[in-house]
């Protein structure tokens, strides 16, 4: 009896050995799990979006302002390469290390602080309208924000001319001048962008208009006569109230 037991005893534990092997063993595949195959994959087509929508044709070449998308990135990496000067030259300017009033060296550290920030904004639109030189709107971007940086130039150049160094604020005034320039020779494109795009909504609108007016003639000859409708009062459910009796009955006397 007692070597039945020791028999017995093995048995479970040789068999519960066996199981811990099986569960530590690695699982099947996701394709295998469940005695199922797994789904084809779906091949998808990837669509290359080109780098300029809409480019202006070169049919409108003759139209003033025309620009090709090449010479257009051109003036824009002459704008990065002026942004990159006047970078240069707020590096040689220390307002800390004069030998100013208190106002005067505040409104000079203000002045390039602005400075910077009106580079960082320019810098912003250039790059995003150098990716799509086909855009209206990032076109004029750029272009607000490089006037908007023009009159922050000409003020601390003159600051840096008067405080500093003749020589380094002259520098800047150079700066300002080149980056007018690029200004000038940028607004006609814009224009020329903004005013394609208003051509463009005005054509649809008036072609909208006609297709609409068409149409309204068109049917017209086709409209059927109204037919009446007979006017029924809607059948309503209320539901039922129920009113207390006007005089209760009186208790009956003991």
């Amino acid at each position: 009896m007692r070597q039945m037991a020791i028999a017995l005893v093995t048995g479970l534990a040789m068999a519960a050995a066996a199981t811990a092997q099986s569960s530590r063993a690695a699982p099947p595949a996701a394709g295998q799990r469940g005695g199922t195959k797994s789904a084809p994959v779906i091949q998808t087509e990837k669509i290359q979006v080109p780098e300029s929508l809409q480019a202006p044709p070169a049919s409108m070449a003759n139209q003033p302002g025309y620009m090709p998308p090449g010479q257009a990135k051109q003036l824009l990496v002459k704008i990065w390469q002026a942004e990159s000067r006047v970078r240069d030259l707020m590096s040689q300017a220390h307002p800390e290390l004069l030998r100013l009033p208190t106002q005067q060296a505040v409104a000079l550290g203000r002045a390039m602080e602005t400075l910077g920030e009106d580079l960082e904004t320019l810098e912003t639109a250039r790059a995003q309208f150098a990716g799509r030189v086909d855009s209206e709107y990032l076109a004029f971007q750029a272009y607000a924000a490089l006037a908007n940086l023009l009159p922050t130039l000409g003020r601390t150049g003159d600051m840096v001319y008067r405080y500093q160094s003749p020589q380094l604020g002259g520098m800047f005034r150079q700066s300002w001048n080149d980056l007018f320039v690029l200004e000038e020779a940028l607004q006609p494109y814009v224009a020329f962008l903004t005013r394609n795009h208003d051509q463009i909504y005005a054509l649809t609108q008036g072609n909208l208009y006609n297709c609409q007016h068409q149409l309204s003639t068109a049917m017209r000859t086709h409209a059927q006569p109204a037919k009446p409708i007979r006017n029924i009062v809607p059948e309503f459910k209320g539901r039922r109230v129920r009113r207390a009796p006007a005089h209760p009955k009186a208790a009956p006397k003991p």
